[in-house]
């Protein structure tokens, strides 16, 4: 059937993903992405392709990359923010989403440490 309807299926390369993943890191989005969130920015990377999504971390790491991303039902990011994790308990920081803390135990929050403009995003 998908012959039929001339759909083409594409991966990732290695180097997107790879590329997707560092950035992600940095920026602190690498642990609210999905495998499959990945692998859509490093196909629009290897694509050099305009990705439509609400998502804000999908759009911040897409920025970040130099993507233009186009959201549908809301105002899309005004800025491209980085992420740290704190601990609600002794204020230890994290670069890294983990379970809990490893001094105290207690949950840990997302906390914006640094703001960057926007890479040529269009509307």
């Amino acid at each position: 059937m998908l012959v039929g309807v001339r759909i083409h299926v594409e991966y990732p390369s290695k180097e997107g993903i790879a590329k997707v993943k560092s950035t992600a890191e940095k920026t602190g989005d690498i642990d609210r992405l999905s495998p499959t969130d990945l692998e859509v920015l490093a196909l629009a990377v290897d694509l050099r392709a305009t990705l439509i999504t609400d998502d804000y971390s999908i759009q911040n790491t897409a920025n970040t990359l130099g993507l233009n991303c186009i959201p549908m039902e809301t105002r899309g990011i005004k800025k491209i923010y980085y992420w740290k994790y704190v601990c609600r308990g002794c204020g230890k920081e994290y670069e890294r989403r983990l379970k809990d803390c490893s001094i105290c135990g207690n949950e840990l929050i997302a906390k914006k440490y640094k703001t960057a403009e926007l890479v040529g995003q269009k509307r």
